[in-house]
């Protein structure tokens, strides 16, 4: 999963969506200036806040991808990627500035890039499906054993927040992550016919801070 969290350094564990919306509870100073900020959960237009030109600090996640799908008797879908999570990045404006926010990836389908201007973070992929003949290369969210009857579910990847749930026993759908995280969605687990349905990944985010 080396492609779900680039903009972080190599080991970084990412960081929670505490860690970012909790600056909004507090004013800082810098440099003799005001702090301010931002946050998109939705399409949007940024305002140049500068008489003419500035820099911005962004930070910013795309959609995460959806929980894998569970097709038929026996099968597991693993949980699915986050998407790209970048980290104050700064950006110089000098105009208003177009946002947009990638939606999460429903069952077994990639979620979508977030962008602020031609900054883009990419949406997750999705989690892979996996039956009884190929459970042995399972990826690591999901518990599996090649030539037994034990199967579970794996986890969406963590984004801002965490990922959705896999489903934790058999014939029920993965969790879906919540909006605004960037996170991967659950997947589903099947023991009959009956398909079922992984996660929905978590839509994207932008935070946008300046000191004026």
């Amino acid at each position: 999963r080396a492609t779900a969290c680039e903009g972080l350094m190599s080991g970084s564990p990412p960081i929670s969506a505490s860690q970012i919306w909790a600056v909004g509870t507090r004013s800082l100073t810098r440099l003799n200036g005001q702090y301010n900020f931002e946050e998109f959960t939705a399409n949007g237009t940024f305002t140049n806040p500068f008489t003419t030109s500035g820099i911005v600090f962004v930070t910013i996640c795309g959609g995460g991808g959806g929980g894998g799908a569970a097709p038929g008797n026996p099968s597991v879908g693993d949980g699915g990627f986050a998407g790209q999570i970048i980290v104050s990045r700064p950006v110089t404006v000098s105009g208003n500035v177009t946002v947009t926010i990638g939606a999460g990836g429903a069952s077994a389908t990639v979620g979508t890039d977030s962008s602020f201007g031609s900054l883009t973070a990419s949406g997750g992929h999705p989690g892979a499906t996996c039956t009884a003949s190929d459970v042995s290369t399972v990826a690591v969210n999901t518990v599996a054993r090649a030539g037994t009857t034990v199967y579970h579910a794996g986890n969406g990847e963590r984004g801002i927040g965490l990922g959705g749930l896999g489903a934790t026993s058999g014939g029920t759908v993965g969790t879906a992550a919540a909006a605004n995280t960037g996170a991967g969605g659950g997947g589903g687990w099947a023991n009959d016919a009956t398909d079922r349905a992984g996660g929905a990944g978590g839509s994207g985010y932008c935070l946008v801070e300046w000191w004026d």
